[in-house]
């Protein structure tokens, strides 16, 4: 154990000079928690908020693998996907998915809402629209990665050692990726467990990470686009309105992964999953 926390400090430390040097080297300002403490949160200073907590993000997630790799003396590949699936293409067909899947509640939710009030159409009016878009879309697939490399590929495989059991891996996995978020007010509670939830059926049902990252990465993204900033977001006047809209996504998300599944030649051979 000594020598996995050993290499995990050495990991960390090593990527966090790296980040430091190359932007020393670029002539980019490192953002760090000092210097966004007087920086608000707007469309015109996101990306530098996105950029810290995806450095941490990614930190925490090489210190996580690397240790679960040299305790249980396994591969990357065989923790994030063992059953050895073409990720890029999980993950295109994921990102098609989750578009789909959130889009269809978004008709609803967004329903009465102005365009212009929509922080992506904010950060367009003011001159940094492309900026927005293309920060968050960056910093938000890293720290989608990062968070599925820790639940849905170590902790997940970690957990398979006392279970294989789907419901118990699906509800075990979906509360602690939910309590992580710290915040225990019921509906944003249980729309994270729900996620957290569906994230694991689908790594186990494809046996990669690939769609979870893809289906997590779309949904922050579609938030940040269209509904706040990720770092004004706040559980505060949560509805159970919003809960039934990412219910919604979840059992939409299911059933056009279990379509393609049946339809999607590539996709055929998971029809004999155990799962």
């Amino acid at each position: 154990m000594s020598l996995a926390i050993g290499a995990t400090t050495i990991a960390a430390v090593f990527l966090f000079a790296v980040s430091i040097g190359l932007a020393q080297v670029t002539g980019a300002a490192f953002p760090t928690v000092a210097a966004l403490e007087d920086v608000p949160g707007t469309v015109g200073t996101e990306y530098a908020i996105q950029g810290t907590h995806a450095v941490l993000f990614a930190l925490v997630a090489l210190a996580v693998l690397v240790a679960t790799m040299i305790v249980y003396q396994r591969r990357a590949s065989s923790l994030l996907a063992p059953s050895g699936s073409i990720w890029i293409f999980y993950g295109a067909m994921g990102v098609l998915i989750a578009v789909v899947a959130q889009g269809v509640p978004s008709i609803y939710w967004l329903a009465g809402e102005k365009v212009g009030d929509m922080p992506l159409f904010r950060a367009l009016s003011t001159g940094v629209g492309i900026r927005y878009l293309l920060s968050n879309a960056l910093f938000l697939l890293v720290m989608a990665a990062a968070e599925e490399i820790v639940f849905r590929g170590a902790l997940l495989h970690v957990s398979r050692t006392f279970t294989e059991r789907v419901w118990m891996l699906c509800i075990f996995n979906g509360l602690l990726f939910s309590a992580a978020h710290s915040s225990f007010d019921p509906v944003p509670f249980l729309a994270r467990f729900a996620s957290g939830m569906l994230w694991t059926w689908l790594t186990l049902r494809t046996g990669s990470i690939a769609f979870a990252v893809a289906s997590h990465w779309v949904g922050n993204l579609y938030i940040s686009l269209f509904v706040t900033p990720v770092s004004l977001a706040s559980d505060e006047g949560s509805t159970w309105f919003d809960l039934l809209a990412e219910l919604s996504t979840v059992a939409l998300t299911v059933g056009l992964l279990l379509l393609v599944i049946h339809r999607v030649g590539p996709f055929r051979a998971l029809k004999h999953s155990a799962v």
